[in-house]
């Protein structure tokens, strides 16, 4: 587990330096909320924050089960000053980015997207 850790540590570093300053931290994390692992450059909570995005994911996924649309792909939401961007990796791991409000959202969607690809070739 540890090599996995490590790669996936190093994955989420250089998609912090992709991003650059806009973001705040970034994390792979359990369906469930546990950490695998995460970057950060604030302050931030981040096992608070896995902790509650996935339960958000959860509730969405579940919502949408039920209205017959299947499950999401990708949840972009505003919260305070900050986006968040949450996508599924496989079915057990969620890829979080916390980002500030005024990034350029496009290149952190295409950014976001290539770590998700290289995180799921190291996991599977």
């Amino acid at each position: 587990m540890s090599r996995i850790n490590n790669e996936v540590g190093s994955i989420l570093r250089s998609l912090a330096m992709d991003i650059g300053n806009g973001i705040v931290g970034a994390m792979l994390i359990y369906r469930n909320g546990f950490i695998i692992s995460s970057v950060s450059r604030n302050s931030v909570n981040m096992k608070s924050l896995g902790a509650v995005l996935a339960a958000i994911k959860g509730s969405i996924d579940k919502m949408l089960g039920r209205a017959g649309l299947g499950s999401s792909d990708l949840i972009v939401t505003r919260a305070g000053e900050y986006i968040l961007i949450i996508t599924p990796v496989n079915q057990s791991t969620l890829l979080i980015s916390i980002l500030r409000e005024l990034t350029d959202l496009g290149l952190a969607l295409l950014v976001v997207e290539n770590a998700r690809e290289k995180i799921g070739k190291v996991i599977q």
